[in-house]
């Protein structure tokens, strides 16, 4: 049996894998609004389709029955326990051209992996220090599973975990240490990734938290799958004004 990479070279190489997914320009997906902000919003069981425009995070958002109803434009969308369903990350001509709003919009989670190497050739200048917990299976794939731990400033180095596909290196899960609101004991989340659509576009599939909501509850398990993925080609300007405001979607 051949023995795998060092940790840090599996880093490496899923770095490289994860900088080469292509971004949309828009992200389209249905999610049950009570797994979002928007849930006081809504009926009881009531889906919502969303659109996201991922050069800056806007984000447009109507029920998915007859006839729908808008419910926000413009704005930026939480799924479970506030977390985010989206991804900031390097944006250039080879994906989404134009400029992308710094620091990441608000429901972007920060880019894991940059903007400084987490697998540096310097150690002095590693931010985490990175463990190969084993291999495992995860949807039909042998993966690596890595632990990492901050080497400094735990609050700005976030990522706790990753399970990498041991064949393409791609980043299949990750698992973050997040907060839900401010003064709120730590808990974690983590993002499933899968190949959508006849692209075969890297997306967000399902978001699992374990974490308390409030600093007096006790942590919480919650998931949440992201249904119809697919990334329109574009999207009409005015979905995306604040100024457009709520009610019957046109």
């Amino acid at each position: 049996m051949i023995a795998p990479p060092s940790p840090y070279a599996i880093v490496s190489r899923a770095q490289t894998a994860w900088e080469a997914r292509t971004v949309p320009p828009f992200l389209s997906f249905e999610i049950p609004c009570a797994d979002t902000f928007l849930a006081p919003h809504c009926q009881p069981g009531t889906a919502v389709a969303f659109v996201v425009r991922m050069s800056d995070g806007r984000t447009y958002a109507q029920t998915v029955a007859t006839p729908p109803v808008r419910l926000m434009c413009g704005g930026f969308i939480y799924g479970p326990a506030s977390t985010p369903l989206a991804f900031f990350r390097r944006i250039d001509a080879n994906n989404v051209p134009g400029p992308l709003a710094s620091p990441p919009p608000e429901n972007f989670a920060a880019d894991p992996f940059g903007p400084r190497a987490i697998a540096s050739v310097v150690v002095t200048d590693r931010a985490y220090t990175v463990t190969l917990a084993g291999t495992e299976r995860l949807d039909g794939a042998t993966v690596y599973h890595l632990q990492l731990q901050p080497n400094y400033e735990p609050e700005q180095h976030p990522l706790r975990d990753l399970w990498v596909d041991a064949a393409s290196f791609e980043v299949l899960q990750l698992g973050y240490a997040r907060h839900a609101q401010s003064g709120a004991p730590q808990g974690t989340v983590a993002y499933r990734f899968a190949q959508v659509g006849p692209g075969r576009i890297w997306a967000i599939v399902s978001i699992d938290a374990t974490l308390p909501v409030t600093a007096a509850a006790p942590a919480a398990h919650l998931h949440s799958d992201l249904a119809n993925v697919t990334f329109p080609a574009q999207e009409p300007p005015w979905i995306f004004d604040p100024g457009c405001g709520s009610g019957s979607a046109p």
